[in-house]
């Protein structure tokens, strides 16, 4: 993904999302887009999130109660840890790590690169609040 990056976009680090390269506090937010569903141990990197931020971190997740993220977990090898991952989930992971969780949320209405566009005006009259409409589950939580 690094090598997709426009060199104009600043620094790139590649690093194991356990073991970040920077200091203490060296960032106000961290931002995590649908990564931790992918590791066996979701919490340690959560942990090394809270770590590296001065202030909040930010997380998204599939949204396990959304059929189209079910089906997709169920199918895709690669995708099955979705299956363990709901709006309830991603708060329990900030405050584990000692977090206070400031909002939390079900949204988002299209799979980016996916969504037949046919389908876009159907979808775009959903009420995202729902748990079972909105693809990703986000909170964000503050130190």
């Amino acid at each position: 993904m690094l090598s997709g990056c426009p060199k104009e976009a600043g620094f790139l680090v590649q690093a194991p999302v356990t073991q970040l390269p920077f200091k203490d506090n060296s960032f106000d937010c961290l931002f995590g887009w649908e990564i931790l569903h992918h590791l066996e141990s979701p919490e340690k990197a959560v942990q090394e999130f809270v770590r590296v931020a001065r202030r909040y971190v930010v997380l998204f997740e599939p949204n396990r109660y959304n059929p189209a993220q079910f089906l997709f977990g169920l199918l895709d090898r690669s995708e099955r840890g979705t299956l363990h991952f709901s709006k309830q989930k991603v708060e329990a992971l900030l405050r584990q790590s000692g977090l206070t969780v400031l909002f939390s949320a079900t949204v988002g209405a299209t799979f980016p690169n996916r969504m037949p566009t046919f389908l876009l005006p159907l979808v775009q009259k959903c009420p995202f609040h729902l748990p079972w409409i909105g693809i990703s589950s986000m909170a964000i939580g503050g130190k």
